[in-house]
């Protein structure tokens, strides 16, 4: 039961620190779904000038394929309810592509 608490202590500083790294909450709890059902690991976040209300990020799976999913927001509001799909590469050569 102690070593229960204790992991359950440590995912939620893990969790706690990437809501802080990422400065919203709502993308933190995307990255969070998107950790859980995918089992990926996430490389690198992108934001694309053009789309103000969806972030990308480049993850990788247990193979160590590399690939993008885009989290556009499903609402007109740009902090609640995103949800991550699959995307193509983007050009990364766009001066309008920034990491986060």
């Amino acid at each position: 039961m102690r070593f229960l608490t204790t992991v359950l202590i440590l995912l939620g500083l893990i969790f706690t620190s990437q809501a802080v790294k990422l400065n919203l909450k709502s993308k933190a709890v995307s990255i969070e779904k998107l950790q859980q059902s995918d089992q990926l690991r996430i490389i690198a976040q992108f934001t694309d000038c053009d789309s103000v209300c969806t972030f990308y990020v480049l993850v990788q799976n247990q193979d160590g394929n590399q690939h993008f999913k885009a989290c556009p927001s499903i609402l007109h509001s740009c902090n609640r309810y995103w949800e991550c799909k699959g995307l193509q590469l983007p050009d990364l050569d766009n001066p309008c592509w920034k990491n986060d």
